[in-house]
């Protein structure tokens, strides 16, 4: 499903539920307080779930209070469906409070492709720049519509205004994969819950983690061959991580 607006699902009491998928071909913003950008749900009370699909071509802004960019579910007494994600846009960017960037709820074997700035924040947040060019870069920016935050700012309201957690999941495997492209940061800012399940994240060559207190992979593994920092550049503090680093 090509779409202009950003959801596609099933959801019913009994009976297995259908499969969903969506493409959000070009920039969704939506600033209303518990709001989505994307969303694809396939989820019953009685039965089997099936696959979810999602794809941001471009940017996801969910800019009210406690608002998720993109959101994912496959749930079910039965079976569960597999979940995937990709964010290919620029920026994907979840509300403050219980904000989230990108949620997996439920589903079997997940995977999240991330190639943006992935980050939640509030409706206050604020940021500085480094040099004047950084700055009328961001101006001519906003003349084209642009972002709620820059890619290139030194983000102050890191601990304040911002979400505590960047990436969730909660029953099934889900792995992420946090991957730089020619003309995406492939950053992902905050923390990350990914519940139960056997889980991953693999920060591959050029990307970027900025951890804020916590990545809980469960049982899974970091896998970091990419850049590691922790509540900013020249900062130094401690994430604790919940399963393997390498």
């Amino acid at each position: 499903l090509a779409m202009g607006q950003s959801a596609a699902g099933s959801q019913g009491g009994i009976g297995d539920a259908a499969a969903a998928e969506a493409t959000a071909m070009s920039q969704v913003w939506v600033k209303g307080a518990s709001s989505y950008a994307l969303f694809g749900q396939s989820a019953t009370g009685q039965g089997n779930s099936g696959a979810v699909d999602l794809i941001a071509e471009g940017n996801l802004f969910a800019q009210g209070a406690d608002s998720v960019a993109a959101y994912a579910e496959s749930t079910a007494s039965g079976l569960k469906g597999n979940i995937s994600l990709d964010l290919k846009g620029q920026y994907t960017i979840g509300g403050g409070g219980t904000g989230v960037a990108a949620m997996l709820v439920g589903g079997q074997n997940n995977t999240l492709n991330n190639n943006s700035l992935t980050y939640a924040m509030g409706l206050t947040g604020s940021f500085s720049f480094q040099n004047e060019a950084d700055l009328a870069e961001y101006l001519q920016e906003l003349v084209a519509g642009g972002p709620v935050a820059p890619k290139k700012a030194i983000l102050e309201s890191l601990l304040d205004d911002f979400s505590p957690l960047s990436i969730t999941g909660t029953s099934g495997n889900d792995l992420v994969n946090n991957q730089r492209t020619a003309s995406t940061l492939g950053r992902v800012i905050g923390n990350i819950d990914l519940g139960g399940g056997i889980n991953g994240f693999h920060n591959l060559a050029n990307s970027s983690m900025v951890g804020l207190k916590t990545i809980d992979l469960g049982g899974g593994t970091f896998l970091n061959d990419g850049l590691m920092t922790n509540k900013g550049i020249a900062v130094v503090e401690t994430v604790d991580v919940t399963g393997g680093f390498t």
